[in-house]
Order: C-alpha cells, then sequence, then structure tokens
C-alpha cells in the first residue's frame, strides 16, 4: 500500500473513532506497524496535522459535488463548548435525497470569537453558506435560544434571499424556534422542585456502587421483600436530564428497599423523607410525557416534523389540565411552562400544522382534530381555515416555482405566427385549466386517510416516494417541508441540559483542526452506516448481576 494511502486512512481512522492525533506516537501501535512494515517510519504530529488539512478538503469537495443534487437544505445551529471555555457551533444541513431517505451532515465547526455580540453567529452562518454556494439551496434554519435573535435572523435572512433562495412564501417559515430546547427548559422547571432528592439519590446510588459488600446486602433485603431488582442501581450523568428521570424511576421502584437498609445499616444517611419520596413520585409521573416526546425528537432515522402537532397537542392539553392541579407545587410550575408552551405554539403552529397533513394518515383532519383541544371554541374554525389556505398558498408557490414546459412553435396552426394567438394558447392551458381541473393538493386531501396502527414507525418518506410520480408538484413541497427539523441539536444530544463538550482529544488544538476533525469524522461515518456508531453513556449502570450470587 502507498504510503499517502496509508497515512489518509489513519486520518480517517482518527476521525471516526475519535482518537487523539498523537495516537500515532502510542507505542503498541508504533510495534503494530512496524510489524506489519518493518520500514515504517512513524510520522510527526505536524504531518498529522497536514494530511488531516488536506483529507478534509478533498472530503469537501465530494460533499460538494453529492449535494449539488439537493434542492433544499434545512438547517439546524446549536453552540458547543470546550474545556478551555471556547465557544464553537455546529452548523449541519438536513436533506431528503432523490432515493426519499432522509440525511443529515454535517457542514461546519466554527468557533465564535469573543465578544459574542449579537448577530456574530449569524453573521458567521452566512459566511458558511456563502463558501460552501449555498445560498440559494436554504429552506429553514432551526436555532437554539443561545443563537436565535430577532436582528441576527434578519441579517441572515436577507443574506440567503440576495444569494438567490426563494424562500417559502417570502420567507414566513425561514426561522424555526428549537423544540428540543423548549422541552428542556419545561423539565428543568419540574427537576427544580426536587432538588434536594435528586441530590440525595445520586449519593446512595454512589454509595451503594462503590462497596460489593453493601450491594449483597442490599440485594439480600429486596429479595426477602420480593422487590424486582433486575434494573439494578442507575447513577444519571447530571447533563442529560434523561438519565435523571430514569434514576429516579428506579429510585422509586426501590423505596421500600432503601427505608429497610437504612434499618441495617447506621452509616446510610441520605434517605428522603415520606414527603421527599412522594413529591418524587408526582413529579416523576408528570415529566412522563416530557420523556416520551423527547424521545421521538431524538429518532435517529426518520424525520419527525409530521409527528409534532398531535404530541404537541397533546403536551398542551396535559399542561393546562395541571394548572387547576390540587398540589400547588404541580400548579405552579404548570403556569410557568404554560407560558413557554404558549410562546412557541405561536411561532410554530402553522408549520406544525402543514407538516401534519403532509402525513398521508393525518391530512387535514389531525388538524380539525387538535385544535379544538388547543384553541377557545370560538377561535376553531378561523384557525383551521388559517392553516388550510396557508397550506394552499404554499402549494400555488411550489406549482408556480415549477418549471414550465416551453411552448410549441412549431405548431401547424395557420396562426402560428400571431403572438395573440400563443397567448391565447397558453391562457387555455394554465389560468383556464386550473379552474376547472382540481390540484394534486386538493386530490390528495379529498382522498381517504390511509390506515397504519404503527403510528411512530411509519416510514412517510417511503410513502411519498411511492406516490411521487402521482403528486409531482406537492411531492417537492413533501420532501422540503418533511425535512424540517424541529430540534437544533443533533438526536443524540436531545436531552443535554447544557452545551455539549469538545472531545477533549482535540479541543486543544487551532479551530481549523477542529473542524476538519469534526466534520471529516461526520462525512466519513456517513459514508459507511457501519462507523455510524454511537456510544450509550447516558448512564453509569450496575446490574446486580455482576455481584456475586449469595
Amino acid at each position: 500500500m502507498a504510503k499517502e494511502n496509508l497515512r489518509d486512512m489513519y486520518i480517517k481512522m482518527i476521525c471516526v473513532h475519535e482518537l487523539p492525533l498523537y495516537f500515532i506516537e502510542r507505542d503498541l501501535f508504533t510495534e503494530i506497524m512496524e510489524c506489519l512494515d518493518p520500514n515504517f517510519v512513524k510520522w510527526s504530529q505536524a504531518t498529522v496535522k497536514e494530511d488531516l488539512i488536506r483529507v478534509y478538503q478533498l472530503e469537501k469537495e465530494k460533499l460538494k459535488k453529492d449535494l449539488e443534487y439537493v434542492d433544499r437544505l434545512s438547517l439546524t445551529s446549536h453552540l458547543w463548548t470546550t474545556t478551555q471555555r471556547m465557544v464553537y457551533v455546529c452548523l449541519t444541513g438536513h436533506y431528503v435525497d432523490p432515493s426519499w431517505n432522509f440525511q443529515r451532515v454535517v457542514l461546519n465547526f466554527f468557533e465564535v470569537e469573543p465578544p459574542n455580540t449579537e448577530g456574530v453567529i449569524t453573521a458567521k452562518i452566512a459566511e458558511c453558506l456563502q463558501e460552501w454556494g449555498f445560498q440559494n439551496k436554504i429552506c429553514t434554519l432551526t436555532l437554539d435560544n443561545a443563537t436565535s435573535n430577532s436582528a441576527g435572523v434578519r441579517k441572515l435572512k436577507e443574506v440567503v434571499e440576495n444569494g438567490g433562495s426563494k424562500l417559502l412564501l417570502g420567507g414566513s417559515f425561514f426561522h424555526v424556534p428549537c423544540g428540543a430546547m423548549l422541552l428542556n427548559l419545561l423539565v428543568k422547571d419540574g427537576l427544580t422542585v426536587i432538588e434536594n432528592f435528586i441530590s440525595k439519590a445520586r449519593d446512595f446510588f454512589k454509595y451503594l456502587r462503590i462497596s460489593t459488600a453493601r450491594q449483597l446486602k442490599f440485594k439480600k433485603i429486596a429479595k426477602l421483600m420480593n422487590v424486582n431488582i433486575s434494573n439494578g442501581l442507575c447513577l444519571d450523568v447530571s447533563t442529560k436530564w434523561n438519565s435523571t428521570f430514569i434514576m429516579l424511576e428506579h429510585a422509586l421502584v426501590l423505596r421500600t428497599v432503601f427505608k429497610k437498609y437504612q434499618d441495617e445499616d447506621p452509616f446510610f444517611i441520605w434517605l428522603p423523607s415520606d414527603e421527599e419520596w412522594d413529591r418524587c413520585g408526582s413529579i416523576c409521573k408528570f415529566l412522563g410525557i416530557f420523556y416520551d416526546i423527547a424521545c421521538i425528537f431524538s429518532n435517529p432515522v426518520h424525520p419527525t416534523s409530521n409527528l409534532f402537532l398531535l404530541e404537541l397537542c397533546r403536551l398542551k392539553e396535559f399542561i393546562y389540565e395541571n394548572c387547576t392541579n390540587e398540589q400547588d407545587y404541580i400548579r405552579e410550575i404548570s403556569f410557568k411552562m404554560k407560558r413557554k408552551f404558549d410562546k412557541y405554539w405561536r411561532e410554530t403552529s402553522i408549520l406544525l400544522s402543514i407538516a401534519a397533513v403532509l402525513d398521508p394518515r393525518n391530512k387535514m383532519a389531525l388538524v380539525k382534530y387538535c385544535f379544538p383541544k388547543i384553541y377557545d371554541i370560538r377561535e376553531v374554525e378561523t384557525e383551521v381555515k388559517t392553516v388550510n389556505d396557508t397550506l394552499h398558498d404554499l402549494y400555488n408557490w411550489y406549482a408556480s416555482s415549477t418549471p414550465q414546459k416551453s411552448m410549441d412553435t412549431k405548431s401547424s396552426s395557420p396562426l402560428k405566427g400571431n403572438f395573440e394567438w400563443r397567448q391565447f394558447k397558453h391562457f387555455k392551458t394554465t389560468a383556464y385549466k386550473t379552474q376547472t381541473e382540481k390540484s394534486e393538493l386538493d386530490i390528495y386531501l379529498e382522498e381517504k386517510e390511509i390506515d397504519d396502527d404503527d403510528y411512530e414507525d411509519f416510514n412517510v418518506l417511503e410513502w411519498w416516494c411511492l406516490n411521487e410520480i402521482k403528486y409531482k408538484i406537492l411531492s417537492r413541497m413533501a420532501r422540503d417541508i418533511l425535512s424540517i427539523q424541529l430540534a437544533s441539536v443533533l438526536p443524540k444530544l436531545t436531552f443535554i441540559t447544557d452545551c455539549p463538550i469538545v472531545n477533549e482529544n482535540i479541543s486543544s488544538y487551532s479551530p481549523s483542526i477542529v473542524e476538519a476533525y469534526i466534520c471529516t469524522g461526520d462525512w466519513i461515518r456517513k459514508m459507511d452506516p457501519l462507523l455510524n456508531f454511537e456510544v450509550d453513556d447516558d448512564f453509569l449502570h450496575l446490574n446486580f448481576e455482576d455481584c456475586e450470587t449469595l
């Protein structure tokens, strides 16, 4: 194998598996290479950096060519940080390819230099789009709370429009607030109420985990009390609220066991009071719906914008009902959640409704089902009409932007040279025709909704792939709308409450090296699904089967 190819493979290996650049200096790695090639000469870190930038540029050019056939990209932007407190932004593109497969690709991973003044991040995003040549391909932009400011969004919207991109309905849907961030804020309100219990739970789980003797004693007590402990001891990762939620649920199952264990271990001092146990139980029951919805956001396989109207309808109904809950702390957090939810709903309701309508199981029936649960009865008819009118306006926008076949100038008509006659022919085949024939959208809406019991696992893109020929214009609209992301973060980061941390193996290097490392790893994994693995680090889990049998 040529040395150049071997060095390229090394770069791809460290990027995909997130290894440090200096991995080549490890003695065992050098021994392996020398065993394979006695003439192997260790490369310097400087050479590795040069190779990384070169491979990054080569892969970037390949990606540019791959994306030439993509008409529209939906973008997401999310903040990252490093242990040195540097701030980075991950800019990701989402689209549906010609085979109707959903694709996600990291476009840029750039540093934001201080001060992080208003519009700095969106201005940098504009630079990235110009570098890629994507100004005329942008559909929507989903931002987290940290990068979402009206002035910056307006400026970026101008850049996109000046680049030749025809934004949907004049840019009405350009900025999409992050739904995952909304859920994180709502859950944070709930978990704040039981902060003391969470602290105790972490302490008593740690206390048991560090001693096999304690674990065996705990297991013996559980067995005598006939309590199932097959889930073991789950200690959460404090920055991932889903792991905290599951840790609390496990603690509640073991409530009676912990009480009995305290009687036999005088050093066990973290047992919550009965009031704290009861409050934790109420909050976990309350937050269950948020966990279920967040799991849909974290689905890495299919786009999820078609699922959220029903889920947010369920969430709204739940929050409003609990505003009159008999427990004062539930009422208090429900009112906090209501204000945040209402703001998000006002900004996204039309887009969510259109995405739901483009699911052939729903169509307008789901809108008519959900809106009476969301709006006052006096507003329902008006709001349903607004969705229907906007849906038709959007369809007409796509119909007007579809290239029309050029008129046949070789007609055998004796009046073929008459300009007015040609105009009349054009009128008959366009304007007059649209008045007398139903559009694809009308045909789609009038047809009965399809039945599918497996709601969340239904592949809406597969359905549109099979019906693309029948709905030539509407399928273009569906391709764009269904690729819009309601979460600015990658699926695996849905539950993270703080900025994710850049891998320490790379964070201390220059911003250009960091970007090359992150992007190259993402692009290589995208090309080979077998490399697209994720390590589940949500829990520090100890199964009692790991202990010795009594």
